[in-house]
């Protein structure tokens, strides 16, 4: 029997995708990152991690979840051609001739984002990218399953932009939603401790010894250089320097 697939249609879906931010890039992660895949909600695709670059389109989805985000960069494009090839059933009805119109339609709008033209991906912006994470934002939180840390009245862990792109860091990286909320609670409850100043490094120390053996360390080294080097820069600007 065939295995049942079925495709998202732009417009109803949502786009993600991992954020280039200059100097750091939250996409930049080597592969594989080898972390637990979240056994409270489905499978998906990986996008990318937090500077960004979202797509849109159709894309192949196991039927029975909740709609997968589209890749937008060639390695998620790859990542996701890889994972629907790993199927032995899915792969024999490619290779016979069976796959239905739109699935193959899908199939050919991966293999496109896999391989884009030279000089594609630098086509939109950084600040276009992460907008449109924002505007998708809902639909990344229902998909990670986690939400915006509460930290009292007239209090924010996140800048809403930087909010979106961890969140798609999630979703890239296949964060179990339990491990991502409550590394997100801890986190704030040391920013709000710090008086908003960031966190130092023995409170990043701690962290990675709270997390060992459920995030890597390469997550941990990314998370950890995109918020000293890209968030608390971009915080310290907006605090007048102090």
């Amino acid at each position: 029997m065939a295995m049942d697939v079925s495709f998202q249609d732009q417009g109803a879906g949502f786009t993600t995708g991992a954020t280039h931010v200059e100097g750091v890039s939250m996409n930049a992660v080597p592969k594989p990152v080898a972390l637990e895949q979240p056994s409270s909600q489905p499978a998906q695709p990986k996008p990318s991690q937090p500077a960004t670059q979202p797509g849109g389109g159709t894309q192949p989805q196991p039927s029975g979840g909740a709609p997968a985000p589209w890749p937008s960069t060639p390695e998620d494009a790859q990542r996701m051609i890889d994972r629907l090839m790993s199927n032995a059933q899915f792969k024999a009805d490619y290779a016979s001739g069976k796959l239905s119109a739109e699935q193959r339609q899908g199939l050919t709008r991966l293999f496109e984002t896999a391989n884009p033209e030279p000089g594609q991906e630098a086509e939109r912006s950084a600040q276009e990218i992460v907008q449109e994470l924002v505007e998708d934002l809902p639909d990344l939180e229902r998909f990670a399953g986690v939400h915006m840390p509460d930290v009292g009245p007239g209090l924010r862990a996140f800048d809403t932009g930087d909010y979106a792109q961890f969140v798609n860091y999630v979703i890239a990286q296949d964060i179990p939603a339990v491990t991502a909320q409550n590394l997100m609670e801890e986190y704030a409850t040391r920013l709000i401790a710090s008086g908003g100043r960031g966190l130092t490094s023995a409170d990043f120390s701690d962290l990675r010894g709270s997390y060992a053996g459920r995030l890597s360390p390469q997550v941990m080294d990314t998370l950890e250089k995109w918020l000293t080097t890209e968030v608390y820069s971009r915080m310290k600007a907006l605090q007048g320097g102090r």
